[in-house]
């Protein structure tokens, strides 16, 4: 049973430096290797707002009415919404702004955020090109706080912060995401960006096939061309939550699928995991995304070696029971928020919605590795 043994010590190991060990090697390099850009907070360039839109009837008008009153001159700021072939009152509502000078990008077909987001880009005239969502409300100083990043060369893409209105399961995710981006910053650039809120110099963009996961390859691509992705932690999107587990899982299948599509499948992706030439960054791919995708494996494998270990000592059996007890834990949250409709105590409801995740990404990871692409999104409220 050594191998068993072994197999089951490797698994736990990567696990621990999967959810703990990364952020922790982050923690500890942090002070070795600070690294900071020259803002200058009197910058002010044009910049172009670029919202995605499907079927965005309730939000679109919230949306436009938030990037009319941020605070940036409004003669350098350019407000372009695309609809993705939206069927309800979207397009009609975002009309209503043309005196604005809101302008409707209408994109038929279903073609996808990637594809629109070319489109948009092709139309807008801003030195920074600023991409959110339709359901994203940007804090007031949010895009001063992002384009005074610019004044520094070397800086290509700057990623703002996402922030919950309500607290439900998705948001201790969210801060432990924001974490790393914000120490990936000061060691060399975060691994990509939140979709609802970030920034890419113009010169810098370039069209990317439809199927791409646009959050992730838009920034890597900076990374690529040897620049920077600097995160600030005060351009802040608020979003609400998911009603759901079901409907936040659903997102991140699609999440994962594209993510993973895009690194297999786009040349310039596979580059930034070799260590040779992109150094520490790479590191950061395999930690903060590949391992991370496949963490459900090493759980799985946790489990069935420890299943086989049982007999062999009192410390075997107590994992295996802690183990066991944690599954069970989630299928009981399962129970109580899916067919109850109930919100689970709070231990219970995290371990249905971390075991959940790794599912999911799981599944996401699968489909992929298979070559399969969901370019199309559907808003989940």
């Amino acid at each position: 049973m050594k191998g068993v043994e072994f197999i089951f010590w490797l698994s736990i190991g990567t696990s621990l430096y999967i959810q703990v060990g990364y952020l922790l090697l982050l923690r500890l390099l942090r002070p070795m290797a600070k690294r900071t850009s020259k803002k200058d907070a009197q910058y002010e360039p044009c910049v172009s707002i670029i919202i995605a839109a499907y079927n965005e009837e309730g939000t679109i008008a919230q949306k436009i009415e938030n990037a009319l009153q941020l605070n940036y001159p409004r003669e350098k700021l350019e407000v372009i919404v695309f609809s993705d072939a939206s069927t309800d009152r979207t397009d009609e509502i975002v009309r209503r702004y043309a005196d604005d000078g809101v302008q409707l990008i209408r994109v038929e077909g279903r073609k996808g955020k990637s594809y629109c987001q070319n489109v948009a880009v092709s139309h807008a005239k801003g030195e920074i090109i600023i991409f959110t969502d339709a359901d994203a409300l940007l804090q007031s100083d949010a895009v001063r706080k992002m384009v005074q990043h610019f004044a520094d060369s070397s800086v290509g893409c700057v990623a703002g912060k996402v922030c919950y209105i309500d607290d439900r399961g998705e948001s201790w995710y969210q801060r432990y995401e924001t974490k790393l981006f914000e120490l990936e910053s000061c060691l060399s650039s975060p691994v990509g960006a939140f979709g609802p809120l970030y920034a890419l110099r113009r010169d810098l963009f370039e069209p990317i096939p439809p199927e791409m996961q646009e959050d992730l390859v838009r920034p890597l691509l900076v990374v690529y061309r040897r620049h920077r992705i600097v995160f600030e932690p005060e351009a802040i999107a608020w979003l609400r939550s998911t009603e759901s587990v079901e409907g936040e899982m659903r997102r991140r299948v699609r999440m994962v699928c594209r993510a993973v599509y895009s690194i297999l499948y786009y040349p310039a992706m596979r580059a930034l995991l070799n260590p040779v030439r992109y150094g520490f960054f790479a590191l950061q791919m395999w930690s903060h995304r590949l391992l991370r995708w496949g963490h459900g494996i090493f759980l799985a494998v946790m489990l069935l070696t420890n299943m086989m270990l049982l007999t062999d000592s009192n410390l075997y059996k107590w994992l295996g029971i802690g183990q066991i007890g944690m599954y069970l834990s989630a299928l009981m949250g399962y129970l109580i928020e899916s067919r109850l409709k109930k919100r689970a105590p709070f231990l219970i409801h995290f371990l249905y919605y971390y075991l959940t995740a790794q599912i999911a990404m799981l599944h996401g990871l699968w489909l992929g590795v298979k070559g399969i692409s969901m370019a199309a999104w559907k808003p989940i409220r």
